[in-house]
């Protein structure tokens, strides 16, 4: 997922990444790194790793990033890398603790944050986490409102597929 939300997404690591060129990505946002780490550079880089197969790279660059964005006040951000590495250790990894750990940072740093596509992709974590149907539809159906009314396309695809989903599993 490449999202609106990016801070820096004029830089050649950022444009080769949103036409898919993973190692072009890569080579710019590590060329960006070399000048000076910046929380979008890691992210950026975090996400070419993660689209060439190079999980724990991505994982280490998005808990780097992490951190950036926090020293530098900015939650929202800090939210969505947690939202990925909330994805990256339970789905990817299997290690649902981990995972439940980022899922309970990106809620806390959302929780005081006005209504936004962020706290739209947490509903829908929380919907592919929560084990009763009908609570799980229920998010599903919150994480898609915020993607239509924020208008990210991304979130509004993912969340119709959960909300069909919650709907067989009901």
């Amino acid at each position: 997922m490449v999202d609106q939300a990016v801070s820096e997404p004029s830089s050649d690591g950022w444009e080769a990444l949103l036409v898919g060129r993973w190692d072009q990505a890569k080579a710019g946002f590590e060329a960006e790194l070399r000048a000076g780490e910046t929380p979008a550079a890691l992210d950026g880089l975090a996400r070419s790793l993660w689209w060439l197969a190079d999980v724990p790279g991505a994982i280490d660059a998005w808990e780097r990033a992490y951190v950036t964005y926090r020293r530098e006040g900015d939650d929202s951000a800090a939210a969505r890398v947690a939202l990925f590495l909330h994805k990256e250790h339970g789905q990817t990894l299997g290690n649902f603790t981990v995972a439940n750990g980022w899922l309970a940072r990106a809620r806390d740093l959302l929780s005081g944050l006005p209504l936004s596509a962020a706290r739209g992709w947490l509903k829908l974590a929380e919907s592919e986490t929560e084990m009763s149907p009908a609570e799980s539809y229920d998010l599903a159906q919150e994480a898609l409102e915020a993607g239509r009314r924020f208008r990210d396309p991304d979130l509004e695809l993912a969340a119709l597929g959960r909300v069909g989903l919650a709907e067989i599993w009901l």
